[in-house]
């Protein structure tokens, strides 16, 4: 199983279902056979969509593609919350600055096992 084949399946079986669609209706909406949907949620068959079939199907489900490639990320913890808003509020020459120094804590934290910074 390719690593990405689960999160896939997860995810657009989880969108579907949260809507309340069936695979024939997905595939209906992102305009493609049913069978891709079928196999996309079968962990068993090792589903590697084309981007031409994945596109639609993300995008009529409203999958944030961060619950593909990142489904161990939890985005409803406040504080990763507050942390992406700050991002998101930044200039592009503030993340310029503020990428190494970020980078060089967590590998700072990381390696000393810290879980916050004595003052």
């Amino acid at each position: 199983m390719n690593e990405f084949t689960k999160p896939l399946a997860d995810a657009i079986r989880q969108a579907r279902a949260a809507l309340g669609l069936t695979q024939e209706q997905v595939a209906e909406l992102a305009g493609t056979d049913p069978m891709n949907i079928m196999k996309m949620e079968n962990t068993n068959r090792n589903a590697n969509p084309e981007l031409a079939t994945l596109y639609p199907v993300v995008r009529a489900l409203n999958i944030n593609p961060q619950d593909i490639f990142y489904p161990g990320i939890t985005r409803d913890n406040p504080r990763i919350q507050l942390l992406q808003q700050l991002i998101s509020d930044c200039t592009d020459s503030e993340a310029d600055a503020l990428i190494p120094i970020i980078r060089e804590l967590l590998q700072f934290m990381r390696t000393n096992g810290k879980t916050h910074i004595d003052e």
